[in-house]
Protein backbone atom coordinates (compact mmCIF):
# COMPACT_ATOMS: atom_id res chain seq x y z
CA UNK A 1 0.00 0.00 0.00
CA UNK A 2 3.10 2.38 1.15
CA UNK A 3 4.49 1.78 -2.58
CA UNK A 4 1.31 2.80 -4.48
CA UNK A 5 0.49 5.94 -2.50
CA UNK A 6 4.28 6.91 -3.18
CA UNK A 7 3.59 6.52 -7.24
CA UNK A 8 0.37 8.27 -6.81
CA UNK A 9 2.12 11.41 -4.93
CA UNK A 10 4.61 11.14 -7.85
CA UNK A 11 2.39 11.16 -10.41
CA UNK A 12 0.45 14.19 -8.86
CA UNK A 13 3.39 16.08 -8.45
CA UNK A 14 4.99 15.53 -11.68
CA UNK A 15 5.83 19.21 -13.52
CA UNK A 16 5.07 19.28 -17.28
CA UNK A 17 7.13 19.07 -19.65
CA UNK A 18 4.66 20.71 -22.58
CA UNK A 19 4.43 24.62 -22.46
CA UNK A 20 0.50 24.76 -23.34
CA UNK A 21 -1.99 22.50 -23.60
CA UNK A 22 -3.51 19.90 -20.91
CA UNK A 23 -1.38 17.35 -18.50
CA UNK A 24 -1.93 15.65 -15.38
CA UNK A 25 -2.53 12.36 -13.55
CA UNK A 26 -4.60 9.36 -13.65
CA UNK A 27 -5.29 6.63 -10.89
CA UNK A 28 -7.99 3.95 -9.89
CA UNK A 29 -10.53 4.70 -7.43
CA UNK A 30 -9.94 3.30 -3.73
CA UNK A 31 -12.20 0.20 -3.21
CA UNK A 32 -12.52 -2.06 -0.65
CA UNK A 33 -9.10 -4.14 0.04
CA UNK A 34 -7.62 -1.92 -2.95
CA UNK A 35 -5.65 1.21 -2.95
CA UNK A 36 -5.88 4.01 -4.91
CA UNK A 37 -2.57 3.44 -7.79
CA UNK A 38 -1.81 4.83 -10.92
CA UNK A 39 -2.88 4.14 -14.41
CA UNK A 40 -0.49 2.97 -17.27
CA UNK A 41 -1.32 2.87 -20.88
CA UNK A 42 -4.95 4.75 -20.11
CA UNK A 43 -6.18 6.35 -23.10
CA UNK A 44 -7.29 10.14 -23.30
CA UNK A 45 -8.45 11.90 -26.91
CA UNK A 46 -9.33 14.95 -27.51
CA UNK A 47 -12.28 16.46 -29.80
CA UNK A 48 -13.22 19.66 -31.33
CA UNK A 49 -15.72 21.23 -28.80
CA UNK A 50 -18.74 20.89 -30.34
CA UNK A 51 -22.24 21.49 -28.47
CA UNK A 52 -22.71 17.97 -27.33
CA UNK A 53 -20.11 15.29 -25.72
CA UNK A 54 -18.21 13.55 -28.41
CA UNK A 55 -19.51 9.90 -29.66
CA UNK A 56 -17.81 6.70 -30.64
CA UNK A 57 -18.57 7.97 -34.00
CA UNK A 58 -16.23 10.96 -33.56
CA UNK A 59 -12.67 11.24 -34.96
CA UNK A 60 -10.37 12.56 -32.26
CA UNK A 61 -7.69 15.25 -33.24
CA UNK A 62 -5.48 13.79 -31.07
CA UNK A 63 -5.01 10.34 -28.81
CA UNK A 64 -2.38 9.49 -26.16
CA UNK A 65 -2.23 7.31 -23.42
CA UNK A 66 -0.98 7.87 -19.68
CA UNK A 67 3.30 6.56 -19.08
CA UNK A 68 4.18 3.75 -16.93
CA UNK A 69 3.95 6.13 -14.04
CA UNK A 70 0.60 7.17 -14.90
CA UNK A 71 1.49 10.58 -15.95
CA UNK A 72 0.32 12.39 -19.66
CA UNK A 73 0.52 15.37 -21.64
CA UNK A 74 -0.98 16.81 -24.34
CA UNK A 75 0.23 20.31 -26.38
CA UNK A 76 -2.50 21.39 -27.91
CA UNK A 77 -2.98 24.68 -30.15
CA UNK A 78 -5.07 27.47 -28.47
CA UNK A 79 -8.36 27.27 -28.01
CA UNK A 80 -11.16 25.01 -26.60
CA UNK A 81 -11.43 20.85 -26.69
CA UNK A 82 -13.20 18.02 -25.11
CA UNK A 83 -11.03 15.56 -22.86
CA UNK A 84 -12.42 12.62 -22.88
CA UNK A 85 -11.05 9.13 -21.11
CA UNK A 86 -11.99 5.83 -21.82
CA UNK A 87 -15.78 5.89 -22.07
CA UNK A 88 -16.57 3.24 -19.58
CA UNK A 89 -14.04 4.88 -17.02
CA UNK A 90 -14.65 8.60 -17.23
CA UNK A 91 -17.12 10.72 -19.39
CA UNK A 92 -15.42 13.96 -21.24
CA UNK A 93 -14.61 17.49 -19.36
CA UNK A 94 -13.65 20.89 -21.60
CA UNK A 95 -10.14 22.25 -21.54
CA UNK A 96 -9.67 25.48 -22.61
CA UNK A 97 -5.98 26.08 -23.79
CA UNK A 98 -4.60 29.37 -23.38
CA UNK A 99 -0.90 31.13 -24.90
CA UNK A 100 1.93 29.74 -22.74
CA UNK A 101 -0.43 27.71 -20.22
CA UNK A 102 -0.97 24.42 -18.92
CA UNK A 103 -3.77 23.08 -17.12
CA UNK A 104 -2.99 19.46 -14.30
CA UNK A 105 -5.76 17.26 -14.30
CA UNK A 106 -6.82 14.13 -12.76
CA UNK A 107 -8.08 12.19 -14.82
CA UNK A 108 -9.81 9.54 -12.26
CA UNK A 109 -12.21 11.99 -11.42
CA UNK A 110 -11.63 14.13 -15.01
CA UNK A 111 -11.31 17.21 -12.84
CA UNK A 112 -9.23 20.27 -13.30
CA UNK A 113 -6.45 20.58 -10.59
CA UNK A 114 -5.69 24.17 -9.27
Amino acid sequence: MAEAKARVEACLAKVPVLSQGPHGCATSAPDIGRSEDVIEGLEIKIYALTSREPTSADSPLAITRTNGAGNFEIPLAVGSYWMCGPEERVKCAVVDVEPGKTSKWHIETLARVP
